[in-house]
C-alpha cells in the first residue's frame, strides 16, 4: 500500500494556476539543462581536441559515458522516486549537475572529462522521470499528457541551445565558460 506524502498536493490541481504553471516551467528549464548537457559534445568537440589533444575515441567516449550512466541510473531511480519522492531527487540531482558541469568545466585531462561527463549522466537522469511522477501526482489523470508534453516540448530547446548557442558561445567565451556558466 503506497502513500502519499502530506505535503504533496491534491490531484487535480489546476495547471493554469500560478504554481502548476511556475512548477512546469522551473521543471521544464531543467530538463532543458539535461537536453543540452546530452547533445553539447559534438558541437565542444573540435575544442576539446585541439585545446587537449583528445582522440575520436576519447571524444566517443565522453558522448557515450553519459548515455551509459543515464540509462543503468534508471531502474534505481524509479526505486528511489517511489520511496523518497520526486522532489528530493530532483533538488540533488540539480546540485550534482551544478557538480558536473562545474568539473567537466574545470577538467584538465580525458579521465577527468569522462568521470564529469559520468557525473552528469547520473544527475540529470531524474530530470525527465521526476518531474513526470510528480505531475502524475498532481495533475487529473486527464492532464497528464498536455502537461508532460509542454514539459518534453520545452525541454527539447535545450537540444537547440546545444547547437548554434553553443558554438558561439565556445568561440567567444570558450567552451569551459559555457559549462561553468
Amino acid at each position: 500500500m503506497t502513500t502519499e506524502a502530506p505535503s504533496a498536493p491534491a490531484r487535480g490541481i489546476d495547471p493554469l494556476s500560478a504554481a502548476a504553471v511556475a512548477v512546469v516551467a522551473t521543471l521544464a528549464t531543467i530538463y532543458i539543462v539535461s537536453q543540452f548537457i546530452r547533445n553539447s559534445i559534438g558541437v565542444i568537440a573540435p575544442n576539446l581536441v585541439s585545446e587537449l589533444g583528445l582522440s575520436p575515441i576519447e571524444i566517443g567516449m565522453l558522448s557515450s559515458i553519459y548515455f551509459f550512466v543515464f540509462a543503468a541510473t534508471q531502474l534505481p531511480l524509479g526505486v528511489v522516486l517511489d520511496r523518497f519522492g520526486p522532489r528530493p531527487c530532483i533538488l540533488i540531482c540539480i546540485v550534482l549537475t551544478a557538480a558536473g558541469c562545474w568539473a567537466f568545466g574545470l577538467a584538465q585531462s580525458a579521465g577527468q572529462l569522462v568521470l564529469s561527463r559520468a557525473l552528469l549522466g547520473f544527475a540529470t537522469s531524474s530530470f525527465l522521470m521526476a518531474p513526470v511522477a510528480l505531475y502524475a501526482r498532481w495533475f487529473a489523470p486527464s492532464r497528464f499528457s498536455t502537461i508532460s508534453g509542454i514539459h518534453l516540448g520545452i525541454g527539447s530547446f535545450g537540444a537547440l541551445f546545444a547547437t548554434a548557442p553553443l558554438a558561439f558561445a565556445a568561440a567567444h567565451f570558450g567552451w569551459r565558460t559555457a559549462f561553468l556558466a
